[in-house]
């Protein structure tokens, strides 16, 4: 269902999975702070050097835990190279090694950049959950 996303106000969610291409240009969607419990899960679909301004936000707003793409990028990359060669890689250290390349990048940084993570865990111990179930319960927002 398509809403606009003053109409998210007062809501909140388990799940946001930011799917815009916002973060490519270092921008945030128009989002409610209220989003955000302290049960929440973010997602950005972009993945960078550093978090996304969408990450940053999550985190700020207490986001349990934030992620950026680059996981989905390489494990879809693995789905197809297992399709056409019936092989499949071991993608941990594919992701592993990417993302060091993309930590190791000689760009400067701004001053105000953060230095934390790209992907930003949650308590100790925290057992990962299935999108599917998620969005089952209706407690899913993707825009």
């Amino acid at each position: 269902m398509a809403t606009a996303y003053t109409s998210l106000a007062g809501q909140t969610f388990d799940l946001i999975i930011n799917g815009t291409s916002a973060s490519l240009q270092g921008q945030l969607p128009p989002l409610p702070t209220e989003l955000i419990t302290p049960d929440t899960g973010c997602y950005d679909m972009m993945y960078a050097r550093m978090p996304t301004p969408f990450m940053q936000w999550a985190q700020s707003q207490g986001a349990i835990q934030v992620w950026d793409g680059l996981g989905m990028l390489v494990e879809q990359a693995a789905e197809s190279f297992y399709l056409w060669r019936g092989l499949k890689p071991k993608t941990a250290a594919i992701i592993q090694q990417v993302r060091q390349q993309l930590l190791s990048e000689n760009q400067p940084q701004s001053a105000n950049s953060p230095q934390m993570p790209v992907e930003i865990g949650g308590p100790a111990g925290l057992e990962p959950t299935r999108y599917g179930d998620w969005e089952r319960k209706g407690r899913c927002i993707d825009f």
